[in-house]
């Protein structure tokens, strides 16, 4: 019996939601683990899959966790791990390539290669707690809206904090085009533009 490659997404996408939400969800993450809760998703027979991914970025740990739980192998995937390093770059060319037929990210850092034709399928997980926007303590800034005219500090300006932003300042009637500035520090200066160059607000990236 050949699997659909509707069916293949389906799956993958629920596994991506359940292990993303790890952290808030971990009773669902057993329940997938027992095999018991989503008998429907089993595919019939296995299922090899090379999967592209960062194994050292923090943000991609419940794939890892998915992998220890033998959840993937519970639903019938034979998966295979690419390595691709920290370089989105490497992960879009391993897809490109057939290197690997999958791949975990960050979606907005593909913004451009998707911009630009790259033919990819997305399948969506999320968790809170990996972007933030942050202000000194005597900052007058009160929310997003209160940022027009200002300057953003960035670590990179095709990041996907920056993009994230830059979309919720667009849904808080700022063009996040014409109404802010962008600059770019590396990141163990953002804190040291806040205070010398005048800079209000920068974006960081991780978990603080």
């Amino acid at each position: 019996m050949m699997t659909s490659r509707r069916r293949f997404l389906r799956l993958t996408g629920s596994l991506a939601l359940a292990g993303a939400s790890l952290p808030l969800w971990a009773h669902d993450m057993a329940a997938m683990a027992s095999g018991e809760e989503h008998p429907a998703l089993r595919l019939a027979q296995p299922y090899k899959i090379k999967l592209a991914i960062n194994k050292s970025a923090v943000c991609l740990a419940p794939v890892a966790v998915a992998e220890q739980q033998k959840i993937f192998s519970k639903y019938n995937l034979d998966v295979e791990f690419v390595n691709f390093g920290n370089s989105t770059d490497v992960l879009l060319e391993a897809i490109a390539t057939g290197k690997a037929d999958a791949g975990v990210g960050m979606a907005l850092r593909w913004l451009k290669a998707l911009e630009q034709g790259f033919d990819v399928k997305l399948t969506a997980g999320t968790h809170g707690g990996c972007l933030n926007l942050l202000t000194a303590k005597n900052s007058p800034f009160g929310g997003l809206e209160s940022l027009k005219g200002q300057t953003i500090g960035v670590t990179d300006m095709a990041g996907p904090d920056k993009n994230f932003f830059a979309i919720l300042l667009k849904r808080h009637g700022i063009d996040p085009i014409s109404d802010v500035q962008w600059k770019v520090y590396p990141a163990d200066l953002l804190s040291v533009a806040l205070k010398q160059d005048g800079e209000e607000v920068f974006i960081r990236p991780g978990h603080i």
